[in-house]
């Protein structure tokens, strides 16, 4: 690879690396000083939908100006042998992204927690209004200064993938992390800044209970609980917390966008009157849809998606005349709780290893929970043996 990009900016060690790209420490040697340098995938540098929409992209966010996000300073490509090289210059940030100081299994007090999600509502509400929406914000896309500051990056790339015909799949797997997915990108319709929102909501779940809303053993079967699982109360998987947070997270993880904050203010608003020990004003969710109903609607739609995508994914339901139950959502209960919970059925149970979810605790289920199935079926748990 090239040392020297653009004639400026002369590249330095990789700090970074990811499913889309590699990041390098560089110097700008025009302008004398350190920047980090983004250079993207082969696969999607050969794509010139995409490049050119990428581009489009790197400069609107670089018109953003606000401390809370990671500033994008230029963008370009160079000709390379394996062929062009597209490439974004950031802001370069001392400290560590979120999703690894989480992975070191750091525990977050409740006010830090906060004081976390603070910071990036406020970028957001920057964002939105200047009509920019993230679409993949996850503990990976936050980055946390040494002096504690929060910093948001790579707004746009969800975009560009999204607008150049990237399938669901390869957004779960590369953008949108599946346990950070809005319902209404699980199931391919239109994002907007409420999807931002519950991704959020998503993230500080996780840093309070120490493990995201919503698990699964693959991105499918975690975008199908987003849309149709319901959500343990975080008070039940960690009991010192109050009360008042089950009544937060079922607006901000509400599943129809209409019965979520509307806005980053909104959510920000309740966020510090939890703090100080206020009840929050928002209008919790309705609890009158049919489950059975949405939850086949949510099947299909996932399902369609995947197919329009070039996947094949079957949602099979066992014959009608045999069904006797729907599953519950035992994730995150202990095996004595989850067999209660799962009484009438033959219970197999395996261990893994698993960082986001505390030891001795259900990691996972299939069949997923809200599948009807007949008295006596099979159903699988995978007990987490801790981070391993």
């Amino acid at each position: 690879m090239k040392k020297m990009l653009g004639e400026r900016y002369e590249l330095g060690a990789m700090i970074g690396t990811g499913g889309m790209a590699d990041v390098y420490l560089a110097q700008d040697v025009r302008l004398n000083r350190q920047v980090a340098i983004k250079i993207l995938r082969s696969d999607l540098a050969r794509d010139p939908s995409f490049v050119t929409r990428f581009n489009k992209e790197a400069l609107s966010v670089a018109a953003l100006n606000h401390p809370g996000i990671v500033s994008v300073y230029d963008s370009g490509k160079e000709d390379s042998p394996s062929g062009a090289m597209p490439y974004i210059v950031m802001e370069y940030v001392e400290g560590k992204t979120l999703r690894e100081i989480v992975n070191k299994g750091e525990r977050f007090a409740l006010n830090r927690a906060v004081e976390i999600t603070e910071g990036i509502l406020i970028a957001l509400q920057y964002s939105h209004k200047n009509g920019i929406i993230h679409r993949d914000i996850k503990p990976g896309n936050i980055m946390i200064t040494d002096n504690g500051d929060v910093k948001v990056m790579d707004f746009g790339i969800a975009r560009a993938l999204a607008d150049t015909g990237a399938t669901m799949t390869s957004t779960w797997n590369i953008v949108g992390t599946a346990q950070y997915l809005s319902p209404e990108q699980a199931t391919g319709t239109q994002a907007d800044a409420r999807s931002d929102l519950y991704s959020v909501g998503c993230l500080l779940y996780e840093l309070l209970a120490g493990r995201p809303p919503f698990t699964g053993d693959t991105p499918v079967a975690i975008a199908y609980q987003h849309v149709s699982a319901p959500l343990i109360p975080i008070t039940e998987l960690q009991e010192s917390l109050d009360p008042a947070l089950n009544a937060f997270f079922s607006i901000a993880l509400a599943k129809d966008a209409n019965e979520r904050y509307q806005s980053a203010n909104a959510m920000l608003k309740d966020l510090r009157k939890l703090i100080k020990g206020e009840g929050i004003t928002t209008q919790i969710p309705k609890q009158m849809r049919k489950e059975k109903s949405r939850n086949r609607i949510a099947a299909l739609s996932i399902a369609l998606v995947l197919l329009v995508g070039g996947v094949s994914y079957f949602i099979l339901s066992p014959n009608q005349s045999s069904v006797t139950r729907v599953l519950p959502n035992v994730v995150g209960l202990t095996e004595a709780q989850a067999r209660q919970e799962l009484a009438g059925l033959t219970i197999t149970i395996q261990r893994a290893p698993d960082p986001r979810i505390p030891r001795d605790r259900v990691s996972s289920q299939l069949p997923l929970a809200t599948i009807r199935v007949s008295e006596g079926s099979a159903v699988t748990l995978t007990i987490s043996d801790g981070p391993g």
